[in-house]
């Protein structure tokens, strides 16, 4: 999948259309016929009340139903721009989540999905349940718990650490594509599909784990695996030399550069503002590379701002 190949930024905007959801709407007729002579194309849509049977939701008929709805909920661009990408990539897959709509056909949800295929052009597969009442639409998605990515590796088999693996995977599919500082845009979300399908081909990310879990009161698991995971695929001694001295820095010279690092850690745990994974990402591979080059140091730092900020650094090979 596209996302998980190194070197290739995922764009998460549509990018068959320009228009935003607010567009949209604006462009819309400012007059409209009344609720009573307004008709969706509903014979398009397989009659479903309750049913197993799939719905084809093609753009008109997205939009249609968009239309004649009259209950309105706020509308999320980024979610949308999100779903849509899924439809545009071909990731969307019918999951046994519906569309809810009234007795008058007002949508009671699946307002950012209707929206999702309207911004991607492209149709999609659901499940439509028609004839909810209003009573009913208090209740949607007022007790639904999300998965987690852990919860997705889970059906995947795993059995232990499930958590710290799920994170390792998603710094580890951010690295690949350059993403590390962009962790937060909506354009980089891992999404559970993303997870499954790197865990798929990183089966070896829980060992790593493993290797470093009892570092889990210095520095999180989940970050610290996603290191071990890509610093022992390049040097296995060195790596473990890494983690060898968060372990004990009683045989490393102050200014080694993994001694720096294990301080910086001990430090930041004072101060959590100062727990920036990127920045945490950042000084663990400034150390990696100043080891590489058997180099010392000593303070340790990475210059985000001011009137010379630094890149963030590559990853040195040896």
């Amino acid at each position: 999948m596209s996302y998980v190949k190194k070197g290739k930024k995922r764009n998460a905007k549509a990018t068959k259309t320009k228009l935003t959801v607010k567009k949209m709407l604006v462009e819309q007729k400012a007059t409209k016929s009344s609720r009573k002579e307004k008709k969706v194309a509903t014979d398009k849509l397989n009659p479903i009340v309750l049913s197993n049977s799939l719905s084809l939701i093609t753009p008109q008929i997205a939009l249609e139903l968009l239309e004649a709805n009259t209950i309105n909920r706020p509308i999320r661009q980024n979610h949308v721009d999100r779903l849509a990408n899924q439809i545009l990539m071909d990731l969307w897959i019918p999951n046994g989540e519906t569309i809810k709509l009234s007795t008058t056909l007002d949508v009671f949800d699946g307002q950012h999905r209707l929206w999702g295929v309207v911004l991607a052009d492209k149709s999609i597969k659901s499940l439509i349940v028609t004839g909810v009442s209003l009573a009913a639409f208090a209740t949607i998605d007022t007790i639904r718990q999300s998965r987690s990515g852990g919860d997705t590796l889970a059906l995947e088999g795993l059995k232990s650490h499930r958590a710290a693996t799920a994170t390792a995977i998603s710094w580890l599919l951010r690295w690949q594509v350059g993403a590390i500082q962009e962790w937060k845009n909506s354009e980089y979300r891992i999404e559970n599909n993303d997870l499954k399908e790197a865990f798929k081909e990183h089966p070896n990310m829980l060992n790593a784990i493993k290797r470093v879990i009892h570092l889990k009161s210095l520095i999180s698991t989940g970050i610290m695996g996603f290191l071990y995971y890509i610093l022992s695929n390049q040097n296995e001694e060195m790596a473990n030399r890494f983690v060898e001295t968060l372990e004990n820095p009683s045989n490393a010279a102050i200014d080694d550069p993994f001694y720096r690092f294990r301080v910086w850690l001990v430090q930041s745990l004072e101060n959590k503002k100062r727990r920036d994974p990127v920045l945490l990402i950042a000084l663990a591979f400034k150390a990696w590379n100043l080891a590489l080059d058997k180099k010392t140091i000593e303070v340790l730092s990475w210059r985000q701002q001011g009137k010379s900020p630094e890149s963030f650094p590559l990853l040195g090979k040896k």
